[in-house]
């Protein structure tokens, strides 16, 4: 739930028609963005999910310096088919966490392959 909460503060600032924030911290000072990184950042949160996604969001501002709100939102969907393959499933998460170490290199491969494919056509 935390995850989904997080991530609802941010999915409305994609695209073109993203949606500005009016955070305030608790002295009371006032952001206004729409970039999900500074909404990210600026909440404080002390549960383990929401730090991990402010996480992401940081190694994705220090490495690419962009996409920092897909790079959470995917994180978060991927958070959710988790808890739902758990819950309807009963799958242990060490199961999950193994099928997708296993999925990774070939998405990567796809994702390669279908890039290079773009940029030659």
């Amino acid at each position: 739930m935390a995850a989904l909460e997080m991530t609802d503060l941010i999915r409305t600032t994609l695209g073109p028609r993203g949606l500005d924030k009016l955070l305030t911290d608790q002295f009371g000072h006032h952001i206004i963005t729409n970039d999900g990184y500074t909404a990210l950042v600026s909440t404080k949160t002390d549960h383990p999910i929401s730090r991990l996604l402010v996480e992401i969001a940081e190694m994705q501002q220090m490495t690419v310096g962009d996409g920092t709100t897909s790079a959470v939102i995917i994180a978060s969907e991927m958070l959710k088919e988790g808890y739902r393959m758990i819950s309807e499933y009963d799958l242990h998460p060490t199961k999950i966490i193994k099928e997708i170490d296993e999925g990774l290199p070939i998405m990567l491969n796809y994702m390669q392959k279908n890039f290079k494919a773009k940029i030659a056509g």
